[in-house]
């Protein structure tokens, strides 16, 4: 432990190396700086992964920041007044929220369906092979990028990966992002600097317990917030906006298939703000068309290149073609001969009271939010006598957002979505929660950054009281439950996770079983567990040759479970009822406890003596 504690301030001090030197060099605002950093790092270690040079390519970086730690270090003492540019409220607030993150993860564990089908076992993969995910990857969403997991292999490949540490890096990552919506606050505005807090933590209550999973629903919508805000901050410098911006659109592209719409998003919002700065400064096209076309270079050309790089790399990596892949967009994608009228019909309206609903806290949150900026922009014309156009634009464009990102949500479950799961709308909470959180960051900060611009707002005590009471207003609209899933991970819908942990545990050290081993898995629920549990094994085992059964209700899973055995060398069994047991071969063992089994030529031979089991024998 001690071990870990000391890598974990060693990576600490290696970013502080960083940060400090690109705050001299540059003199950019410290709130950026960590987000500035990871998404550098992430592109970086990407061009390392793809070509095979992953582990040299984290030494460097990790030693490099260690260098430059000590260079400014020196720097500092022999000028201890520039210490003070060093720190303001963002950069506070990522030292607290990624020390609370670690206090609060230190003893998590994966739990939830994705981490074990995806997120998490991506980590582990890169972890145990020390390179980006090739043909002999378990994962099966193949076509998925690799970005969050990329900076999570950073950080546990120094610190040693433990599924605690892998969620305390996305801590680490998550403080770092939210850290830029402090851009536009000082020390000398206590009651902003609260204000954005508060908003801070509102969207991480939006979904309390994604704290606990390696999903990036959430920080898609945190990323690409950071960047809106950051190209506003810049709006008046675009070769330092282009610059910085970035590696963050080059992460954001690799966060997710789908952060190429945020991208967009993203792009719309420069492209809006270019315009305006052409249109103010009198700017000259003609005299300036290098410095567009490097800022162009830089905004669209090197994002949309590493995106080609990945898929690049998953056509040489894997032998599946992309057609294979999940939600793949191809030449027959857009047919609906394949669905149901059923689900052409219902879709649309199903769809739309999802998204509109107004019971839901999340659409009730962004109903305040707007009603909260129609109220500053009142305030604004009436005190100043002027439109804050800014604040009002804001409002149309996340609004607007909403809309389109409603209407490309009907197009992925009309036709890139499995019928099954497109029906009952599979995993529309997380698709919102990314779009939610990206109106409700940018909105709320834009708003609380037009008051500051307010000439009475530095000497109005009760504007600022007005302001967060309004934000504390919004967080209590946040359910309960999402408090409370935010501060303690929630236990598991089944025991089967704990149960299979151990019992594969107790085997290993009985019997030293590989890779190699086949294992089968009984846990008779009588129903589907829709694959959790082949998900989980798979997981702990890292490989394909483990085989799950959950029920047997038929003449096809009973042929299905024979096949299974007689792949296997080892039979694990968590529950087992008379129903499963009807399904075993006529030969061998037929009646079956809690524990372990010896497998051969397909018929159960013998129990395996585990101590932690023995109550279970006959």
């Amino acid at each position: 432990m001690i071990t870990v504690i000391l890598m974990f301030l060693a990576i600490f001090i290696s970013f502080a190396g960083y940060g400090m030197y690109i705050r001299f060099r540059w003199g950019i605002n410290p709130s950026i700086i960590p987000l500035l950093l990871f998404s550098s790092l992430v592109t970086i270690l990407f061009i390392g992964g793809t070509l095979n040079i992953l582990p040299l390519t984290v030494n460097l970086i990790f030693a490099a920041g260690l260098v430059l730690f000590i260079y400014n270090l020196i720097r500092i003492v022999k000028d201890i007044s520039t210490l003070k540019v060093l720190l303001n409220p963002g950069i506070i607030f990522f030292l607290i929220a990624s020390l609370f993150f670690a206090f609060l993860l230190k003893d998590a564990l994966f739990i939830h369906y994705d981490n074990f089908s995806h997120w998490g076992l991506i980590v582990k993969e890169m972890v145990e092979g020390n390179s980006l995910p090739d043909d002999s990857t378990i994962v099966s969403f193949r076509n998925y990028p690799p970005g969050t997991a990329i900076f999570i292999y950073y950080i546990v490949s120094i610190m040693g990966f433990s599924e605690s540490a892998s969620l305390i890096a996305q801590g680490v990552l998550i403080a770092g992002t939210l850290a830029s919506l402090f851009l536009f606050t000082s020390f000398k505005k206590p009651v902003i600097s609260i204000s954005v807090f508060l908003v801070s933590l509102l969207l991480l209550l939006i979904d309390g317990s994604m704290i606990y999973t390696l999903l990036v629903d959430s920080y898609l919508g945190y990323l690409s917030t950071a960047i809106v805000l950051i190209s506003f901050y810049y709006r008046n410098q675009w070769s330092r906006l282009s610059l910085i911006v970035m590696p963050m659109l080059t992460f954001l592209v690799l966060v997710k298939d789908s952060g190429k719409i945020f991208l967009s998003f993203c792009l719309i919002w420069i492209i809006g703000l270019l315009i305006n700065y052409i249109r103010k400064k009198e700017f000259n096209i003609r005299e300036n068309w290098k410095n567009l076309i490097a800022w162009g270079f830089y905004l669209l050309f090197v994002p949309f290149f590493v995106n080609y790089l990945w898929s690049k790399y998953t056509a040489k990596a894997y032998e599946a073609s992309y057609d294979s892949n999940r939600h793949a967009v191809t030449s027959d994608t857009f047919n609906l001969s394949d669905r149901s009228a059923e689900l052409v019909n219902n879709l649309l309206p199903d769809l739309l009271q999802a998204s509109f609903n107004l019971s839901s806290p999340t659409f009730q949150l962004m109903l305040f939010a707007n009603a909260f900026a129609v109220l500053a922009v009142v305030y604004i014309f009436i005190s100043q006598k002027q439109l804050a156009k800014t604040l009002i634009w804001t409002g149309i464009y996340v609004n607007i957002l909403y809309l389109i990102y409603t209407a490309l949500l009907y197009i992925l479950y009309l036709f890139l979505m499995p019928e099954n799961e497109a029906v009952y709308l599979a995993g529309f909470g997380r698709y919102n929660t990314s779009i939610s959180i990206f109106f409700l960051g940018t909105l709320l900060i834009i708003t609380l950054h037009s008051l500051t611009q307010s000439i009475n707002f530095s000497g109005s005590i009760k504007l600022k009281e007005i302001v967060c009471m309004v934000i504390v207003a919004l967080l209590l609209t946040i359910p309960q439950g999402q408090i409370q899933s935010f501060l303690q991970q929630d236990e598991p819908s089944t025991p089967a996770l704990h149960e299979a942990t151990e019992l594969l545990k107790s085997l290993r050290t009985e019997k030293n079983i590989s890779k190699e081993n086949g294992v089968t898995v009984f846990n008779d629920l009588g129903e589907s567990d829709r694959f959790y549990l082949r998900h989980v094994m798979w997981y702990k085992r890292s490989t394909f040759k483990t085989y799950t059964h959950t029920y047997c209700d038929s003449p096809k899973l009973e042929e299905r479970i024979k096949i299974n055995l007689g792949k296997s060398d080892y039979l694990l069994v968590l529950q087992s009822t008379n129903h499963i047991e009807k399904c075993l071969p006529d030969e061998g063992i037929q009646e079956l406890n809690k524990g372990a089994y010896a497998i051969n030529d397909g018929l159960i031979t013998e129990r395996i003596n585990l101590p932690s089991y023995a109550e279970y024998d006959n």
